[in-house]
């Protein structure tokens, strides 16, 4: 397999371990503490963690995933520029 991007991450070609780790034991520094949510949970989470209201979520072919999002109207948000 050819390395790609100089990625580290074992499916692009590159090693997954880290120096001092040994690739048996579980990772947990980048896994948030708390149930494992689905797709759907996830989404609701993250769009609500935000100040958002979520109005839809399509998933497609190819991966394809459409989030749609609206203000909520009792909050006030700030306008870049």
């Amino acid at each position: 397999m050819k390395k790609a991007f100089n990625s580290k991450h074992a499916r692009a070609g590159g090693s997954a371990t880290r120096p001092g780790i040994s690739a048996s034991e579980p990772r947990h520094d980048s896994v948030p503490a708390g149930p494992r949510l689905g797709w759907r949970e996830a989404i609701v989470a993250t769009v609500s963690g935000l100040g958002f209201d979520l109005v839809d979520v399509e998933r497609a072919q190819r991966g394809l995933l459409r989030v749609y999002i609206d203000r909520l109207p009792e909050r006030s948000y700030a306008i870049p520029g």
